[in-house]
């Protein structure tokens, strides 16, 4: 999700999982001196207006004196975010101090999608295999 260049490959869909390892994000930094990798915590943050996310992720030793800092986010992160463009940052904690080792001077884009607003209906078709189809109505278990 994250490219070399530590821009985000997005969109991200705002109330999706994204917890596999495939899906985290994951940015490589070089390690911090006189920032022990044990007493340290990092921060992905980002702002669109009125809405805001911040998220506590993992520092792990990549070793050759770099360091992962890898995020999840959670459907719980995400789903009370405004669709827009949000500008981010990716810091470090350890102690008293605090370092930012990503400023996006770009942005990712946070969408929503159908299936948030009901948009999927159901249809048994063909010995009963379920089949999505657009509707501007939302199933209610009935015959669609």
């Amino acid at each position: 999700m994250v490219n070399a260049d530590g821009s985000i490959n997005g969109p991200i869909v705002i109330a999706d999982d994204y917890l596999h390892p495939s899906r985290s994000f994951q940015w490589t930094i070089p390690a911090i001196s006189g920032f022990s990798i044990g007493g340290c915590t990092c921060y992905f943050g980002g702002v669109y207006k009125d809405s805001a996310f911040l998220v506590q992720g993992s520092v792990i030793d990549a070793t050759g004196g770099n360091w992962y800092l890898r995020f999840e986010l959670y459907q719980a992160d995400t789903i009370e975010l405004e669709p827009g463009r949000y500008r981010y940052s990716v810091e470090v904690r350890h102690l008293n101090r605090e370092t930012t080792r990503v400023l996006s001077d770009c942005s990712v884009q946070f969408v929503t999608k159908p299936t948030a607003d009901g948009e999927f209906i159901y249809s048994v078709i063909d010995g009963g295999f379920p089949e999505s189809v657009m509707t501007g109505d939302t199933y209610d278990g009935g015959t669609p």
